[in-house]
């Protein structure tokens, strides 16, 4: 466990991080079981699953037979590869398209943005590899503008690119110059990025969902770094990552970090909370410059909480 010495260094360190508008939360499944009862999960029910749980869940559908080490990516793979993206893509739509229970994390990060608007300070930049849509709806209900970017997977002729929808609009638009993109204003509102896609909402089918799942869906995604929008792009290039339900197995953390080292010219210190890491992970995280802090997001966020406090 963590002592308090060193969750003093890290709240100061994150506080100056947010003031110079550089603490980007990176959002994991794990970030899902965050305040959540002790459950056996089924759709439905109420909370978001974990990874683990909807590479369960699909296994079960598919009557795949899954080892304690398999992971999301590898059944989502082996649903693709039998019956083809459509009935994977509709699996996860009937999971996501429901409105579940917002939690502990959620809440932090929306009060956190509203903070920060009323201060005249930097707003956040919130990544998540997340599909579901309950940070969004919180924000949507706390009356928090923010600009809404989702990465396209599975398109014939925009995939590999960002899906953009400021506030107030009626309609996405498609980020075709990644380059050149300027749409983002954290001077101000807040903004979400998806980059693994997300469930679309708006029909019962999931011809307009995109999601980054499948081994195959990671190789393209690796070849696609130039098409994150500029703006948000540079703003990763000099930005401090806070990982917030991340472990080691996550194999698309592997990618992500990579790909933040690619654009990076500069070291800048990010932190991950994670509870109990074996002595690989934490080798792991500090061989890319990444704190990790012995702990669950359970007891972290309240501490963040009144850590906020001084702002």
């Amino acid at each position: 466990m963590t002592n308090s010495t060193v969750l003093d260094s890290h709240f100061t360190a994150v506080i100056n991080a947010i003031r110079e508008g550089r603490l980007i939360p990176f959002l994991g499944a794990g970030a899902n079981l965050c305040g959540r009862p002790k459950i056996t999960w089924t759709p439905k029910d109420g909370y978001l699953p974990s990874g683990k749980e909807l590479a369960t869940h699909l296994a079960n559908i598919s009557s795949y037979k899954i080892s304690h080490n398999d992971e999301l990516l590898h059944v989502s793979q082996y649903v693709s590869t039998m019956e083809g993206t459509g009935p994977l893509y509709q699996r996860l739509h009937d999971v996501f398209d429901y409105d579940y229970r917002s939690n502990p994390l959620h809440a932090c990060l929306a009060s956190l943005s509203s903070k920060l608007q009323q201060k005249n300070y930097p707003s956040l930049l919130i990544v998540t590899t997340n599909y579901d849509d309950v940070l969004e709806q919180l924000f949507t209900a706390t009356n928090e503008p923010y600009d809404l970017f989702t990465y396209i997977a599975d398109d014939r002729t925009h995939s590999g690119k960002f899906r953009h929808k400021a506030p107030g609009a009626q309609h996405e638009s498609i980020v075709t110059n990644p380059n050149e993109h300027q749409g983002l204003d954290l001077a101000k509102r807040s903004a979400i990025v998806k980059i693994h896609g997300t469930v679309s909402r708006n029909s019962k089918t999931a011809d307009n969902d995109s999601y980054v799942i499948t081994e195959d869906h990671y190789i393209d995604y690796l070849s696609q770094a130039s098409q994150i929008p500029s703006d948000i792009m540079s703003r990763f290039q000099r930005g401090q990552f806070l990982f917030l339900g991340y472990g080691l197995r996550d194999w698309n953390l592997r990618v992500i970090l990579r790909r933040i080292e690619r654009e990076q010219n500069q070291t800048y210190r990010s932190w991950a909370i994670q509870s109990k890491p074996t002595p690989l992970e934490s080798r792991f995280w500090a061989t890319h410059d990444i704190e990790i802090l012995d702990m669950d997001l359970h007891d972290y966020i309240p501490m963040l909480n009144m850590a906020l406090q001084v702002l």
